[in-house]
């Protein structure tokens, strides 16, 4: 019986751990994607990015006439973090981490001479922690966890149930 229990004890240890693992890892680099129209962006971006990971930045459109470009994001608490951005053919790529939960205002901006012009501004959602994928992991895994000890109660050796099979009858 003890034997079991421990066997049980390391299974729903285990499944935990999976569950549990998918809030530590950072994951990849999330992508936003900005079509720059002048004074305009059209973007392909997620609906929420994590504040762990990088978000890989890749702009295009009017960006290919600029001399440069540089990212100027605005938080919620009123910090901003300025990169400039690199270039890679007709378009720019750069990386940026906003650390702090919230609303954020993501502003482009370009040296004309010896001015700076304000080209277009993106706001984007960060969230420390993605709740419905640990929500889903931990569904996933107390499932499996079920049909694991189902399968026990169901198999039978010597007549018994196998989770039952080396229980000792009491007379």
């Amino acid at each position: 019986m003890i034997r079991i229990l421990v066997g049980l004890v390391g299974l729903l240890a285990g499944v935990l751990a999976f569950a549990a693992s998918g809030a530590q890892a950072a994951g990849p680099a999330q992508a936003l994607g900005v079509t720059l129209h002048h004074n305009a962006a059209a973007t392909e971006r997620l609906p929420q990015y994590l504040a762990a990971a990088p978000i890989a930045l890749h702009v295009g459109g009017y960006a290919r006439r600029l001399q440069s470009l540089t990212v100027t994001a605005t938080g919620p608490g009123g910090e901003a973090i300025s990169t400039a951005l690199a270039r890679s053919g007709n378009t720019y790529i750069g990386n940026l981490h906003l650390p702090v939960p919230g609303t954020w205002t993501v502003a482009f901006s370009t040296q004309l001479g010896s001015v700076s012009a304000a080209l277009a501004n993106v706001p984007l959602d960060v969230v420390d922690e993605d709740a419905a994928d640990l929500a889903a992991r931990l569904a996933f895994a107390l499932s499996a966890l079920s049909i694991v000890v189902g399968l026990a109660l169901v198999f039978r050796v010597n007549g018994r149930p196998f989770a039952l099979a080396y229980v000792k009858r009491r007379s």
